[in-house]
Formats: C-alpha cells, sequence, structure tokens
C-alpha cells in the first residue's frame, strides 16, 4: 500500500472520488497510486515535463502493477491532455506562478466536468489566482 507523506495526503484528499485524474507535474505518481489503491478514481494520466521523473513514476507504476489503469505522458501542464480525458486534476508541489501559468493555460483544454478548486496564494498569504472552469 502507498504510503503518502501528510503534504501528499492532503493534496489527495482534494481529488473528487469516482473520476479520472490528470497528474500535472507528478514527479513520481504516488497521487495516482495512492487513489487507485483506494479504489477512489477509475483511472489516471500522470504527466510531467521531464524524462526524468517520468520515468521514475512509470517505475512506481509498474512497481504497483498499475500500467494499465495509470497511463505516463510527457506534458508541458496540460498540453498534452486531449478534452474529455480527464475530470479531475492535481497540479502540486511547484511554485504558485508556475501553477498559475498552468492553470490559465489550462482553459483552453476545457472539458465539461473539470474544474479547479485551487486557490493560489502569494506569500504574503494574498490571493491571486481563484478557481476557474478549466
Amino acid at each position: 500500500m502507498m504510503e503518502l507523506s501528510t503534504r501528499l495526503k492532503a493534496v489527495a484528499d482534494f481529488v473528487t472520488a469516482g473520476y479520472k485524474l490528470a497528474d500535472i507535474g507528478t514527479d513520481h505518481a504516488y497521487i495516482p497510486i495512492a487513489l487507485m489503491e483506494q479504489n477512489l478514481i477509475p483511472g489516471a494520466i500522470a504527466m510531467d515535463i521531464n524524462e526524468g521523473p517520468l520515468q521514475r513514476a512509470g517505475e512506481h507504476i509498474a512497481e504497483n502493477r498499475m500500467e494499465k489503469k495509470i497511463e505516463i505522458r510527457l506534458s508541458n501542464g496540460f498540453s498534452a491532455l486531449k478534452k474529455g480525458e480527464a475530470e479531475s486534476a492535481v497540479i502540486a508541489g511547484m511554485g504558485g506562478g508556475l501553477m498559475i501559468r498552468i492553470l490559465t493555460e489550462g482553459e483552453r483544454k476545457k472539458s465539461e466536468r473539470m474544474y479547479s478548486a485551487a486557490t493560489v496564494r502569494d506569500r504574503k498569504g494574498q490571493k491571486v489566482f481563484a478557481g476557474r472552469r478549466l
């Protein structure tokens, strides 16, 4: 069973059960693996802009025998996600500015059911981005 850190567990708790997940900047695919183990999601697309982290994610997915349920994809933000492929998204473990850029550019990848539930705050705690439909 995949053990998530307190931080990753907090992120995973925001994922809507029953929705296919796009894990943007997956790094290691821990969140989609843990959610699949708990039967909370039907599948996931683990995406990263860098090949090294994506390879590591693929190794973790294979170790957990989830290759048929979690796909890996080289992607800059949402760019490799086709319309309707995912209904929920995780964007975590990166700076707020990058998250805002990914969310803003992701608006071009609209899906009927995917919404950003994000609020990004600057270092002073001021809201700089609030949830938008993706």
